[in-house]
C-alpha cells in the first residue's frame, strides 16, 4: 500500500529557487516561492499555507453519492407546489439518481467527468430511453453538480468539463426516435366515455370543452372559478408555469358551465371531480342494482370480512397519473390496447368463434377445448372442456361460455370419418372442470334441446 501524500507541501531548492509541489484533484503542480532562502519566498510560503488551511480539505474526498444525497434533500424542498407536494421533477430526478449511483456512487465526485457522463449515457440508451428522454435526463445530471459547484462542494472545473459533453443529435446517432403525439379521433373518444365512471368522464368532456390541461382539469374547485359574466373564468391553483410569475386563465363557455353545475358541492373548496365521491357513487349504484335481497346472515359475514381501516383509500381529487390510469383501464374495456399483441391462437386449432361481447374467443386444440380473455392482451387460455373423442363442431352461445358441442365417436381410434356416430353436449361453465364421464348425465330434455338448437343453426 503505497504511503499516504503529506498534506503539508515541502520546500525544496530547484536551480538555486525555493519551490513547492501542489496536488489539485490528483495532478501536480509546482509552484515557484522565491529566491532560496529570501524572505519573500517565506511570506510566498506563509501565504499559500494559510490559504490551503482556510480551504476545508475535506471537499476532494467528497464522493457522487454525497452529492446525489444533498441534491434530493433540495429538489424536495425547491420542486414543490402549492399545497405544499412536490411535483413531478423530483420522481425524476430520483430515477437519474439511480443509475448514476449504481455506476459511480463511490467515486471522488470531483473525478466524476465527461467520460463517467457519457458512460451514464450509455446506460441509458441500453434500457431503451429514446434521445430526446435521454438528453433531457443527462441536463438532470448536470444540474446536480451545478448545485454542488454552488454548494462549493467540488470544484467548479468539474462543471466545465462536464458541460462540454455535447447532447445526441437527430440522425447522428443510433439512438431511436420518440414517436410523435397524435391527437385521439373523436369516435375512439366517444366510444370510451361509456366504460368510465362519472368523474372521470367529466374530466374528459370539460378538456374537449375547454383546452386545459389535465392537471388543471383536475384540480378545479367552485372556490376558483369566477362565475360573474356570461363566460366563467377559471384560474388555477396550479400550472406548469406559476414558478415562472405567469398566470393562467382558463375560459369556460356555457356547455362547459353546464357540464361543471352537475359537479357542484355545497363546499367551494371541494374539488368538483373526486375520486372519493366516484367510488361512493358507484357502490351505491351497484347497490341500488342487487336483484337478490339481503340476507342477515350475509349481512353478518360481510361485516366480520370487511375490512376496519383499509390500507388504501381513494383519495380527494385526481392527479394526471390517476387520471390517465383510469382512462387506460376503460380502454382495455372496449377492446384490444393498440400497440399491445394478442396471444395468437395456436397453429393446431380447427375452430375458433367470438362471444357476442368480444369477452373471449374460444377454439379447441385436439379434444379440449379452451377460452382466451380479450380484456388482457397478455392473458392465459383456460380449459372450458375436455372430451374423449375430438369435437366436430363447437357453438358458443352466450358470454357465460355456454357451448353446444358435437363429439365424434371414432370407430377407428386411427381414422376420423363423417360416418363416425355424433353425441351432442351441453356444455356450462360452471361444470368446466367436471370430467366428461360427468357430463354424461346430461338430462335428456337438455340433449333434445340441443338437438333443436343444433336444427335451427344448419
Amino acid at each position: 500500500m503505497p504511503r499516504p501524500r503529506n498534506p503539508i507541501p515541502k520546500v525544496r531548492c530547484h536551480k538555486g529557487a525555493a519551490v513547492i509541489d501542489m496536488y489539485d484533484a490528483g495532478k501536480r503542480r509546482t509552484i515557484t516561492l522565491g529566491p532560496w532562502g529570501s524572505r519573500d519566498a517565506d511570506l510566498e510560503l506563509a501565504r499559500i499555507l494559510n490559504e490551503h488551511k482556510a480551504t476545508d480539505t475535506s471537499r476532494s474526498r467528497i464522493t457522487v453519492n454525497e452529492v446525489l444525497l444533498a441534491f434530493i434533500q433540495h429538489a424536495e424542498k425547491h420542486y414543490v407546489r402549492a399545497d405544499g407536494s412536490t411535483t413531478h421533477e423530483v420522481s425524476e430526478y430520483k430515477l437519474v439518481v439511480r443509475y448514476v449511483r449504481e455506476l459511480y456512487g463511490h467515486k471522488n465526485a470531483a473525478d466524476f467527468g465527461p467520460l463517467a457522463l457519457k458512460a451514464v449515457r450509455q446506460k441509458f440508451i441500453e434500457v431503451g430511453w429514446c434521445r430526446s428522454l435521454i438528453n433531457q435526463r443527462v441536463n438532470r445530471i448536470r444540474r446536480m453538480f451545478r448545485f454542488a459547484v454552488a454548494e462549493e462542494m467540488i470544484p467548479a472545473t468539474a462543471l466545465t468539463a462536464l458541460a462540454a459533453v455535447s447532447g445526441l443529435q437527430r440522425g447522428r446517432s443510433q439512438v431511436r426516435e420518440k414517436d410523435p403525439v397524435l391527437p385521439i379521433a373523436d369516435e375512439v373518444v366517444d366510444a370510451t366515455l361509456p366504460y368510465l365512471t362519472r368523474h372521470v368522464r367529466g374530466l374528459i368532456e370539460l378538456q374537449r370543452l375547454t383546452g386545459c390541461r389535465p392537471g388543471e382539469a383536475c384540480t378545479i374547485r367552485r372556490a376558483d372559478i369566477e362565475t360573474d359574466g356570461d363566460v366563467w373564468l377559471y384560474r388555477p391553483i396550479q400550472h406548469k408555469n406559476i414558478h415562472r410569475g405567469k398566470d393562467r386563465i382558463v375560459a369556460i363557455g356555457p356547455r362547459a358551465q353546464v357540464l361543471l353545475r352537475e359537479f357542484f358541492t355545497p363546499d367551494p373548496a371541494d374539488f368538483l371531480f373526486s375520486p372519493r365521491r366516484a367510488v361512493e357513487e358507484v357502490l351505491a349504484q351497484r347497490s341500488m342494482s342487487r336483484k337478490t335481497p339481503r340476507y342477515p346472515s350475509h349481512m353478518k359475514r360481510n361485516a366480520l370480512c370487511r375490512v376496519g381501516e383499509p390500507q388504501r383509500t381513494p383519495t380527494k381529487v385526481y392527479d394526471a397519473t390517476s387520471y390517465g390510469h383510469a382512462i387506460a383501464k376503460a380502454c382495455t374495456r372496449t377492446g384490444p390496447t393498440i400497440g399491445q399483441p394478442i396471444k395468437l391462437l395456436p397453429r393446431r386449432s380447427a375452430h375458433y368463434s367470438f362471444t357476442s361481447k368480444d369477452q373471449f374467443v374460444v377454439y379447441q386444440v385436439n379434444s379440449t377445448i379452451f377460452a382466451l380473455p380479450l380484456e388482457k392482451p397478455t392473458g392465459m387460455p383456460f380449459e372450458i372442456a375436455r372430451f374423449e373423442f375430438s369435437p366436430w363442431e363447437v357453438h358458443v352461445l352466450n358470454d357465460d361460455l355456454t357451448l353446444l358441442v358435437q363429439e365424434g365417436v371414432a370407430e377407428d381410434p386411427d381414422v376420423k370419418s363423417s360416418a363416425d356416430p355424433m353425441r351432442i353436449w351441453w356444455v356450462d361453465k360452471g361444470n368446466k372442470k367436471n370430467s366428461c364421464e360427468a357430463r354424461k348425465k346430461t338430462s335428456i330434455w337438455r340433449r333434445l334441446q340441443a338437438r333443436q338448437i343444433f336444427a335451427s343453426l344448419q
